[in-house]
């Protein structure tokens, strides 16, 4: 019946949620040690071992940290916020240092313009430039550089991540679900590996911030431009 369904949908997401919390210390543990690695040893084949399970390392937590904080929201917790004094630029420049270190075949290219501070919770930001960033990479041709820049006017802040496209501008029929969870992962026109959570997630810690995310996708390249108050009302 509808209530065994209901109790089976809890605990399926009740399981999902505590494995996913309890992958991320050994998964924290293998990317602390591969990153050593390489400022041990930054040049040379042991270097470029060390950055592919940089890579897939960080691909894992991201994956992780998509699932479980799906579970609290269909569990009805939501993401949790915590708001502080925060610079938007900052955080955009540490993670497009992490990423490099993973890919440093490739050039993200960072520009910061105007007051780029706001209150706002740092490591959900930080996730969602860490979603747009590896999506710019993943989708991009791998000789094209990522652009991400940040603007400050008077009451709020922008983050655009722009990339050339590698398979073609996003599909129209994909428009409509794009920020919808599965929808992304599942469609033939990405050929990375993804359950399509990132911009589901994206969008999620985006509005929860009192923000919204847009995009544009054509010929010429495919960009997205969160935008945020300075002040967060929650």
């Amino acid at each position: 019946d509808a209530a065994e369904l209901r109790r089976s949908a809890e605990f399926a997401h009740e399981l999902l949620a505590i494995v996913s919390h309890d992958l991320r210390n050994p998964l924290s543990a293998v990317l602390m040690a591969a990153t050593m690695i390489i400022q041990d040893v930054p040049s040379g084949p042991v270097a470029g071992y060390a950055a592919r399970i940089v890579r897939s390392t960080q691909r894992a937590t991201r994956l992780v940290g998509d699932l479980l904080d799906f579970s609290q929201m269909k569990l009805g917790g939501g993401i949790p916020i915590t708001l502080a004094p925060t610079r938007l630029e900052l955080l955009v420049r540490q993670v497009a240092d992490e990423l490099g270190t993973a890919h440093p075949e490739r050039l993200i290219v960072v520009d910061a313009a105007g007051d780029g501070t706001g209150h706002w919770d740092a490591d959900r930001l930080a996730q969602v430039i860490s979603n747009l960033l590896s999506n710019a990479l993943a989708h991009s041709p791998p000789t094209e550089s990522v652009f991400v820049s940040t603007r400050g006017d008077a009451e709020r802040v922008s983050l655009e991540v722009r990339n050339a496209n590698l398979y073609g501008p996003i599909p129209d029929e994909l428009v409509p679900v794009l920020f919808d969870p599965f929808k992304r992962g599942n469609h033939r026109h990405f050929k990375t590996k993804s359950v399509g959570l990132g911009l589901y997630i994206v969008d999620h810690i985006v509005k929860r911030h009192s923000g919204q995310v847009t995009f544009r996708s054509d010929a010429g390249g495919t960009s997205f431009t969160v935008t945020l108050p300075r002040v967060t009302s929650v």
